[in-house]
């Protein structure tokens, strides 16, 4: 049984191709960063949901064990 080469059939090499990493100019990060500090500033004002704080109270009085079988 013939096994495939990773190389081409036509003889010629072909280059890896290297992907550019996701960098971000320090500008663009800084405006990044202030735009999610203006979103969550807000959020954080925001009351817990009642639900939430219940389950924080159930995992607090169960010592952080969680549900047990």
């Amino acid at each position: 049984m013939k096994r495939k080469s990773d190389k081409p059939e036509s003889g010629m090499e072909t280059q890896e191709v290297k992907k550019p990493r996701g960098k971000l100019d320090r500008q663009t990060t800084e405006k990044l960063g202030q735009l999610l500090r203006d979103y969550y500033k807000e959020r954080v004002k925001e009351d817990i949901p009642d639900h939430l704080v219940e389950l924080v109270k159930r995992f607090d009085k169960d010592g952080g064990e969680g549900p047990r079988s």
